[in-house]
């Protein structure tokens, strides 16, 4: 009789904490990360204004431009491992691709310096904190310890 109701106990506590995790997963969904376009550098450092409106048109601008250049770089590496048993055509891709990449990074780097342009101090020192961060990520460092 003792090990029915130690087993009636049991189950109850089980069906609450299965109840418990359940609702905890769906009431509390992570954010999603912004899509293209919607991410706007311009509310993250804090410019307002005419300076606002000047940088999101750039970041909407250098998305677009970012995603073309992406689009060709997957394409020509596909050509390029096409191409695994001709060295001379794999050699012309390869240029194609540090191209390709340079373009990224010249485009990148003009992108940050417009915006840059028209941050003040302080608005300038989110933006150094928010590239030095993305950089981290990107190269998979870890942040300096203080």
């Amino acid at each position: 009789m003792k090990s029915l109701k130690f087993y009636k106990i049991l189950s109850v506590v089980l069906l609450a904490l299965n109840i418990g995790t359940i609702s905890f997963f769906l009431l509390t969904k992570p954010p999603h990360p912004p899509k293209p376009g919607e991410h706007q550098i311009s509310n993250e450092i804090g410019l307002d204004g005419e300076a606002k409106k000047k940088v999101d048109a750039l970041e909407v601008k250098h998305h677009k431009d970012k995603r073309a250049l992406m689009k060709r770089d997957f394409k020509l590496h596909q050509q390029l491992y096409k191409e695994l048993s001709d060295t001379s055509a794999a050699e012309e891709l390869i240029t194609k691709i540090n191209g390709n990449r340079e373009e990224l990074e010249t485009m990148t780097f003009g992108f940050f310096s417009e915006v840059a342009k028209n941050c003040n101090t302080e608005q300038r020192k989110k933006l150094d904190e928010m590239i030095n961060h993305s950089l981290r990520m990107i190269t998979n460092h870890p942040p300096k310890k203080r």
